[in-house]
């Protein structure tokens, strides 16, 4: 496991995170070029990562404990590299306080371990505002591109035929409901390459 951690975004000079997106993209395409995946960056297609890809339907956890909850577990397909660059935190309460990334089950080698604690500090800024809703929306709605948003201070990569497996950890109670976390990232293929 990496000694990597999350940088609240909002913490970052300008220029930084755009300086870390094109370093992911390097290290993406000189992976892509160590596997032969492409010989050549320009046959290689970079997107941006979503839920389906990832195999979910929506950025909603499974109802989370304080004890370690799995929540996805996905093969990547051949041919392709994912770059886990960031974690974002959508509930106006958040409930989730740690994130773990693993290779193979649910309890497979760590790839990552992050405390979301450290993005929740707009929170209670927001939770004032629970009367006005139209003000708590447009807090909430900065807040996620500011505050709610951790870079991971160095990307997790994982290629074709490895296995991500997510799982989560809320804060409090015994069962506490289901949260909304999006992941961030990037996924590479071959140009013209598509998942069945």
């Amino acid at each position: 496991m990496s000694t990597s951690y999350l940088i609240p975004k909002h913490l970052m000079m300008n220029g930084q995170a755009n300086q870390y997106r094109l370093d992911t993209i390097k290290q993406i395409v000189d992976e892509a070029k160590r596997l032969r995946i492409v010989d050549d960056p320009k046959h290689l297609d970079i997107t941006g990562l979503t839920y389906e890809d990832l195999g979910l339907s929506s950025w909603r956890t499974p109802n989370l404990s304080y004890e370690t909850t799995a929540w996805f577990t996905k093969e990547i397909p051949p041919g392709y590299i994912y770059a886990i660059t960031e974690v974002m935190l959508l509930s106006i309460e958040p409930i989730t306080s740690i994130i773990q990334f693993r290779s193979g089950c649910s309890f497979g080698p760590m790839r990552g371990f992050y405390s979301l604690d450290g993005l929740k500090v707009i929170l209670p800024v927001i939770r004032r505002a629970k009367g006005d809703r139209p003000f708590q929306n447009l807090l909430l709605k900065n807040a996620r591109r500011l505050c709610l948003v951790g870079l991971l201070s160095e990307p997790i990569i994982y290629r074709y035929g490895q296995i991500m497996s997510v799982t989560l950890k809320a804060d409090g109670g015994i069962l506490l409901g289901s949260d909304q976390i999006a992941i961030g990232g990037f996924v590479a293929s071959p140009a013209g390459a598509y998942i069945a």
